[in-house]
């Protein structure tokens, strides 16, 4: 084929955690290939009669998933690739968020402005920086310009922390390099973003 379907399987496993690839290749055989994904282990289930240690260790458990929930979030996901606004979307509504997306600033800064005057803002917005129409650094100064404090936290997002100062100039509240580690971005959500009470 035209190696577009390894293009995107790569885009999918950074976004995921996963920089490299690995190939294997047999000639006239075929090919395979690799990923290393680093997986959080889930909790052991409670046994019908767990006794007191058990039953603390799922108390913590239930605790430390409720405090970590993005249920109360409305997110605006801006990326101008498909591939990673899918994944990206599906990873944020995995830990309760409610998600909408926008594929270049210009629909990003539209989105806002049409939340904030619905009166349904977005608790954050995580912001792609090269894109499109408008990359995300004039994407982020023109919602900042426009309102200021009011304006919902941004989360810049790039490949190259270089970017990172001038994205914070712009006025991000915090820059995450991709790939992105998921637990620092839900970390960096729960830090910066305004929960709402979102109705799905």
């Amino acid at each position: 084929g035209t190696g577009l379907g390894l293009s995107i399987a790569k885009k999918l496993a950074e976004l995921m955690g996963c920089p490299n690839i690995k190939v294997d290749s047999v000639v006239n055989e075929g090919s395979t290939f690799t990923v290393d994904l680093k997986l959080t282990t889930a909790p052991a289930p409670q046994t019908a009669n767990g006794d007191d240690d058990n039953n603390n260790n799922n108390n913590s458990n239930t605790t430390q998933a409720v405090s970590d929930s993005l249920e109360n979030y409305r997110i605006l996901l801006v990326d101008d690739m498909t591939s990673i606004r899918n994944v990206g979307k599906r990873l944020l509504q995995n830990f309760g968020a409610t998600v909408e997306t926008a594929s270049d600033g210009v629909s990003a800064v539209a989105q806002v402005v049409a939340s904030i005057g619905n009166d349904v803002p977005f608790s954050c917005v995580l912001m792609d920086l090269r894109m499109p129409k408008m990359d995300g650094i004039a994407a982020t100064r023109m919602i900042r310009e426009r309102y200021g404090d009011a304006a919902p936290p941004i989360i810049g997002l790039t490949a190259d922390i270089m970017d990172a100062p001038i994205f914070l100039s712009s006025g991000a509240v915090d820059v995450r390099t991709k790939p992105y580690d998921t637990v620092k971005l839900r970390q960096a959500i729960l830090k910066f973003a305004n929960p709402i009470a979102a109705s799905r």
